[in-house]
């Protein structure tokens, strides 16, 4: 029995040192890079504004698919799919030249799901595809095949059909109560595992894309897993928090609901927190209408907070000169009827406000949430 050939295989390494290994984004990473030239940082950054865009965490397939087709990439059919690597080489061999890259989805148990790059070379005057990786996974199947010519434009051999998928919407049922403020800062709405995302955009008061890329920077965008739990605490310890294990009662861990009715007395206002809620969710703990509240899209309350990160607020610095006066800024009015101007929303209009917090409804459709002090802080008026 004649056994078939395994296509040539070629070890690479990573380009920059790779703080959690193989995956789903290291692996996209290093597959622009070999088929594209992108510079790690630069791959990192474009898988994060499409990830900021979709509201989708960087690791969803929804994001890699999104980024490949804007780089010029386009999906083959299950002629190319859903086969052994040395079945598809064989095709690739035969139908593609020298002015064609290819990037392999692998999925499967084993590997989970990983991005390999593919690249031509000449073999005694032939075309020949070679596989570059930091590992061998020619034995595994591949799961999408893309491919990108020079020249840019569509070429495929087998082209994919085009599935129309109507997206499922999951609604929260949720209500604000003394410890907890019914809040979605992801772009999209989605209810999806971005609970770091989502906690962290709330801490900073920054957007979800911004709270991804902050979580990317904590180590120099050498962790791929954002909401990895040594990732977070590099971010805390970068941002000046301190750690703190979870406050015991009677030899337990208290709930997220008797922990914010106990931190008035703990920690001066404005403290910023940062809580581990249970193995597997963390929030931020925000002031809310002068009580401390886990911010959360679901009432995560009745779970016990077993760590948190604290930074206590600056204390101002005495000046041997007075400062010079501030240049006058127009602020944002956050009464009712207001028009303000939102850096990444557009302009809207504040339809409620109700404590600390006002609701805006944005031209564009968008309705959010935001406390008043930071759209007065952060917004403009729109005249």
């Amino acid at each position: 029995m004649n056994r078939k050939k395994s296509p040539p295989y070629q070890q690479t390494s990573f380009p920059v040192e790779v703080y959690d290994g193989i995956t789903e984004v290291s692996s996209l990473l290093l597959s622009l890079h070999e088929t594209k030239g992108i510079p790690w940082k630069t791959g990192y950054e474009h898988v994060i504004r499409v990830s900021g865009k979709l509201g989708e965490m960087p690791q969803e397939k929804k994001v890699a698919d999104t980024l490949l087709k804007e780089l010029g990439f386009f999906p083959q059919s299950i002629k190319f799919s859903d086969r052994e690597l040395d079945e598809i080489f064989e095709d690739l061999d035969s139908e593609l030249g020298p002015d064609a890259v290819v990037i392999i989805r692998l999925s499967d148990w084993f590997v989970g799901t990983v991005y390999v790059p593919v690249m031509p070379t000449r073999d005694s005057g032939e075309v020949k595809f070679r596989f570059r990786f930091p590992e061998d996974y020619t034995s595994h199947p591949g799961d999408t095949v893309w491919i990108s010519w020079a020249d840019g434009l569509d070429h495929s051999p087998s082209p994919r059909r085009k599935v129309n998928r109507q997206k499922t919407v999951r609604q929260t049922n949720a209500t604000d109560n003394e410890a907890l403020f019914v809040y979605n800062e992801n772009p999209t709405d989605n209810l999806i595992g971005d609970c770091a995302v989502r906690a962290v955009a709330g801490l900073f008061d920054v957007s979800w894309e911004e709270a991804v890329r902050k979580l990317a920077q904590a180590m120099d965008y050498r962790c791929t897993t954002v909401n990895r739990t040594d990732n977070i605490d590099a971010l805390m310890k970068k941002e000046g928090f301190d750690e703190f294990a979870g406050i015991k009662r009677n030899g337990r861990y208290l709930t997220g609901r008797e922990f914010c009715a106990l931190i008035h007395d703990m920690f001066p206002a404005g403290t910023g927190i940062f809580a581990y809620v249970g193995s597997s969710h963390v929030v931020s703990i925000r002031v809310l209408d002068g009580e401390y509240k886990i911010v959360d899209t679901w009432d995560s309350t009745n779970r016990k907070i077993v760590r948190y990160w604290a930074k206590y607020p600056k204390k101002p610095q005495r000046r041997v000169e007075p400062p010079a006066p501030a240049p006058q800024v127009k602020t944002a009015r956050t009464e009712n009827g207001a028009r303000i101007r939102h850096s990444i929303y557009g302009v809207g209009k504040i339809i409620k406000k109700a404590g600390s917090t006002v609701t805006i409804r944005f031209d564009n459709g968008a309705e959010k949430v935001f406390t008043a002090k930071w759209v007065e802080e952060n917004c403009s008026p729109a005249e």
